[in-house]
């Protein structure tokens, strides 16, 4: 088969390797106020987060957060959010220390930043199974104030939460009953469902 000529040879290596103080789950970049990029860590197991600057070979920050960190995602401001199954929390942190945390009505599954960067319209979207019941909700946290400002029900069982493109919509992956909720990327009300295989 000949060779396509657009296709460059790539080689890959690993220039350092950086301890850490546990087993690593999720990893995302965070801008975290800064024009470096900064890299976040969950460490389930000893409860939790390391941050690390893009591009050395050391951490800047060791975090303790709730019990069972296991998701993460950057905010429009100087904050990172890490939703902790165990706790029933979201642990809002800066590159250095916990900040604050927020009590959930039920168990994370997961959580996406609207994507908007306009003081006041910032919210945090964590999707939350409720044990005992047949419907998971959708938490809508403000981000100035830090509180759950709105909370939709959605289907059984949500796990993911992700925005179109555009950053108009939020989606929710609703395990339990094979559907997708659609959301205003605002978090005030449930726009349709859409049911999967």
């Amino acid at each position: 088969m000949p060779r396509d000529s657009t296709l460059q040879d790539y080689s890959i290596q690993i220039e350092a390797k950086i301890n850490l103080p546990g087993a690593p789950s999720a990893l995302k970049a965070m801008p975290l106020a800064s024009p470096n990029r900064f890299l976040i860590t969950a460490i389930p197991d000893e409860n939790r987060v390391v941050v690390l600057k893009s591009g050395m070979a050391s951490l800047i920050s060791d975090i303790e957060t709730g019990a069972g960190p296991f998701d993460i995602s950057p905010g429009g401001a100087e904050h990172a959010y890490i939703a902790c199954k165990e706790d029933r929390t979201i642990d809002v942190i800066s590159s250095r220390r916990r900040v604050t945390r927020l009590d959930l009505p039920g168990v994370p599954q997961g959580l996406a930043w609207n994507g908007v960067f306009k003081q006041g319209r910032r919210r945090l979207m964590v999707a939350c199974e409720l044990p005992g019941h047949r419907n998971g909700v959708v938490c809508v946290i403000d981000e100035e104030r830090m509180e759950i400002i709105n909370t939709l029900q959605v289907g059984r069982n949500p796990r993911g939460v992700g925005l179109d493109r555009q950053r108009r919509l939020i989606f929710v992956a609703n395990y339990g009953d094979d559907s997708i909720s659609i959301i205003d990327h605002m978090g005030s009300k449930v726009l349709g469902t859409i049911a999967t295989a």
